[in-house]
């Protein structure tokens, strides 16, 4: 990632309360029989910069067209 796109991302996008209590919830649906306590500050990081480069990604790829910015099946 750029310099100039770091700069751009100086919050956090997500709620990291809400999104460790979303983790903890599909890990208890999704691996029963894991007694898992806690997301650790650096997972949360890592996901957020995952969530940052598909954005990046999504907005180079979008077409030149319009005003708005929409969902395509090209993101994937």
């Amino acid at each position: 990632m750029t310099k100039e796109l770091k700069k751009s991302y100086t919050k956090s996008v997500l709620n990291r309360k809400e999104f460790k209590a979303l983790v903890l919830k599909r890990v208890e649906v999704m691996r029963p029989g894991w007694e898992f306590t806690g997301v650790s500050e650096k997972y949360v990081d890592e996901f957020e910069e995952f969530i940052r480069e598909r954005l990046d990604k999504s907005l180079r790829k979008h077409p030149s067209k319009g005003k708005r910015v929409r969902w395509a099946q090209l993101y994937s």
